[in-house]
């Protein structure tokens, strides 16, 4: 990537200049897509917009100022705005596809692309349009003007002109345009995005419920294996039977207990449980010495 290294500065205008060799600002080399019959077509990702379809025999105006002077723009993507025969100058924009004009001043035309140069690149969130125009930049001579569309694909709040947005050092006009009429359709015979989400999310639930039913059979078979030998399946009923039985709580209470005899009290045993209760005396005669 390199890094940045000091040039210059200008106390005067607080300017500071660096200079940065870095392969980031290369031109990336991009497809343009094919214009077949008013219908733009991206072969990588099998998207159509029909852009000519939506966009011929019609014509747009964007109004900009610029300090005191105040410019509007027309735009047919079509080359079709219908010069003004009384004026000389409209000639200029003749076959032009974005036309500049002052306002106030009748003579005043810019040609700022011509519809036969157009190019249009998808990129991952929106759509550029590139139109070339014939006029040299009046800056940089050995350049073109260029109008440059940014187009971003909404159907909530699609609206009926772009926005002028600046106009470079190196002469390239740049417009945004919330529109629908960048919004991609995809062929029948390919899947959309939300197909293709559908379909993975079919295939991962097919997947639960192989793996749920194999692992069912295969419990089942070692409990089958388990049950065929003698020894396992009393084992395993006992098991099951302590699970689902009872257990009972035995309590031990010793109490004396007066004799009507002698008089003399006896030691008694009470074993307690939920069914029944017995005794057991300390008689001489069950004394372990």
């Amino acid at each position: 990537m390199g890094r940045p290294v000091f040039s210059k500065k200008n106390l005067e205008t607080c300017t500071y200049e660096f200079n940065w060799a870095t392969y980031l600002a290369c031109k990336e080399d991009r497809e343009a897509m094919k214009e077949v019959n008013g219908v733009l077509i991206d072969y990588k990702s099998s998207r159509k917009i029909y852009f000519g379809n939506q966009t011929q025999g019609r014509t747009f105006r964007v109004e900009e100022t610029r300090g005191t002077e105040n410019f509007y723009y027309d735009i047919s993507f079509d080359g079709k705005l219908y010069p003004d025969d009384e004026n000389e100058g409209s000639d200029t924009c003749k076959n032009a596809a974005v036309c500049q004009r002052k306002k106030g001043d009748s003579s005043y035309y810019k040609n700022l692309g011509s519809a036969t140069k157009k190019r249009f690149y998808m990129d991952a969130d929106y759509m550029d349009l590139e139109i070339t125009s014939p006029e040299k930049c009046h800056s940089n001579p050995s350049k073109n003007i260029v109008s440059v569309f940014e187009f971003f694909c909404t159907h909530l709040a699609s609206q009926e002109n772009p926005t002028f947005v600046y106009e470079s050092n190196e002469c390239v006009f740049l417009f945004y345009w919330h529109s629908k009429l960048a919004c991609p359709h995809y062929n029948n015979s390919d899947q959309s995005p939300k197909k293709q989400v559908s379909v993975a999310s079919s295939n991962y639930h097919i997947l639960i419920i192989v793996t749920s039913v194999t692992f069912s059979i295969i419990i089942i078979a070692v409990l089958l294996k388990i049950l065929m030998k003698p020894e396992q399946k009393q084992i395993m009923k006992e098991n099951i039977k302590n699970i689902f039985t009872r257990n009972r709580t035995v309590k031990a209470r010793y109490i004396n207990v007066p004799q009507i005899d002698d008089g003399d009290d006896e030691g008694l045993l009470v074993m307690e449980d939920e069914h029944n209760i017995t005794y057991h005396d300390d008689s001489d005669e069950d004394m372990i010495l």
